[in-house]
C-alpha cells in the first residue's frame, strides 16, 4: 500500500515540477467531537517531496563502533546525512520511519521539515506542512502520522498531500506536547505527550500523560499519567507488551497490553532510557538516550551489546528498522541519520 502511494507521490510531483510499580490508572476516555477530526487547510497542487536532492549533505562515512552480536560481521554505522548544513545551527534529527522501497523518513522537531532519505537519490525534503514535528508512523493504508509538538496535535498526511488533524484536545484542554508515536496491530495509535517547555506558556494538561487513539479513531483514552515525562513507545512482536521510556525519571517500563489498547502492570524494564526505542523480530529492544550510543537489551532486560555513533552534539535520538529486507538499523542522532547492517529484523 504504501509503495503505491509513493508511486502516486512520483506522478503528482511530475504534475506540479518542482514508542509493577504503581498502579495503572483507570482509564479515562474522550469522545470524538474532542478528537479534533477535521481537515486543514492544504493543496493537492503541493508536492510531498521535494525535487531537491540535497547532495552536498549526503555523508556516507563509516565510523563509531559496535558492540553487538546482532549485527553483521563487521558492520559499522554509516553516516548517510547531516542535516546541519542546509538547515543550520538550531536543527535535530528525529522520529525515522521506513518504507517497503528501503527509504526512511525522519522529522526535525526544531521546524517543519521532514526528510526522506533514499538509497538511491539520497537525501530531500519530504514536505513542510508539520509543525514541530516529532514522532512518525505509516498506518495500515500508507497515510503518514506525525505528532507535533508545536501545534500540540497528532496529524495525517494522507495519500493526496491534505493534512487531517486526528486528535488535538483532551477533556476540552489542548495537549502539552506531543513528542512520539507507535501504531499497534489493530491499528489504534499510542502517543505520548509530555512537557518539555517547548512553549512559552505553562503545563496544559494535569499531567504528563500517554494516550491511546482507538483504532476506529472515535475515541481518544489516557492510558498511562504516573510518569516524569513518557516519550519513545515500541511493542513485544507479538503486541502483548508494550514498551515506555520516561525521561524524566530516564528508564524504561514496560506494560501488558489490554485487548482494547489499555496498559496494566507496570513494570521497570531497564534503567535506563531517554529519547526512542525499537523491538526487532526477537523481542530485542533498542534504547536511545543522551549519549553518542544505543544501549540493546533481550526480553528479559539484559544488556547485550552497544552501538556508538560518531555525533560532535546532541545525542542519539530516535530508531527503526528499514530496508528492502527490513535488515537495517536506521539512527537518528545529533544532525545525522545514520545506518547499520543487522542479522535480525525489525518486526
Amino acid at each position: 500500500m504504501i509503495r503505491t502511494w509513493l508511486t502516486g507521490l512520483m506522478v503528482l510531483l511530475a504534475l506540479t515540477a518542482p514508542g509493577c510499580s504503581k498502579e495503572t490508572p483507570q482509564p479515562q476516555t474522550d469522545t470524538a467531537g474532542q478528537t479534533g477530526e477535521k481537515a486543514v487547510s492544504g493543496s493537492a497542487d503541493l508536492p510531498l517531496a521535494d525535487p531537491r536532492a540535497l547532495h552536498s549533505v549526503i555523508r556516507d562515512k563509516v565510523s563509531g563502533s559496535v558492540d553487538l552480536p546482532l549485527a553483521e560481521p563487521g558492520a559499522l554505522p554509516v553516516e548517510l546525512a547531516n542535516i546541519d548544513a542546509y538547515v543550520g545551527k538550531r536543527s535535530k534529527t528525529e522520529g525515522p520511519v521506513a518504507d517497503s522501497e528501503g527509504n526512511v523518513y525522519f522529522s526535525d522537531p526544531y521546524g517543519t521539515k521532514l526528510y526522506k532519505w533514499s538509497p538511491v537519490s539520497g537525501l530531500s525534503i519530504f514536505t513542510e506542512q508539520f509543525n514541530g514535528p516529532n514522532g512518525l508512523a505509516f498506518d495500515k493504508d500508507g497515510n503518514l502520522i506525525a505528532v507535533e509538538a508545536y501545534n500540540r496535535r497528532v496529524a495525517m498526511l494522507d495519500r493526496n498531500g491534505q493534512i487531517k488533524v486526528l486528535t488535538d484536545s483532551y477533556n476540552g484542554k489542548k495537549y502539552n506536547e506531543p513528542n512520539d508515536i507507535f501504531i499497534d496491530k489493530n491499528g489504534g495509535i499510542y502517543f505520548s505527550d509530555p512537557y518539555f517547555h517547548v512553549h512559552s506558556d505553562s503545563l496544559v494538561q494535569d499531567v504528563h500523560g500517554m494516550y491511546y487513539i482507538t483504532p476506529d479513531r472515535a475515541r481518544v483514552i489516557r492510558v498511562i499519567d504516573d510518569m516524569g515525562d513518557p516519550n519513545g513507545i515500541a511493542s513485544s512482536p507479538d503486541g502483548s507488551l508494550l514498551y515506555v521510556i520516561d525521561t524524566g525519571e530516564r528508564k524504561t517500563y514496560v506494560y501488558t497490553v489490554n485487548p482494547d489498547g489499555t496498559l496494566r502492570d507496570k513494570k521497570l524494564f531497564v534503567p535506563w532510557g531517554i529519547d526512542g526505542l525499537a523491538v526487532d523480530s526477537e523481542g530485542n529492544v533498542y534504547i536511545t538516550g543522551a549519549e553518542d550510543y544505543v544501549q540493546v537489551y533481550n526480553p528479559q532486560g539484559e544488556n547485550i551489546g552497544k552501538i556508538t555513533v560518531p555525533i560532535t552534539k546532541g545525542h542519539t535520538a530516535n530508531v527503526c528498522f528499514g530496508g528492502k529486507d527490513n535488515k537495517t538499523l536506521f539512527i537518528t542522532a545529533g544532525n545525522s541519520l545514520f545506518s547499520l547492517k543487522m542479522r535480525v529484523s525489525g518486526m
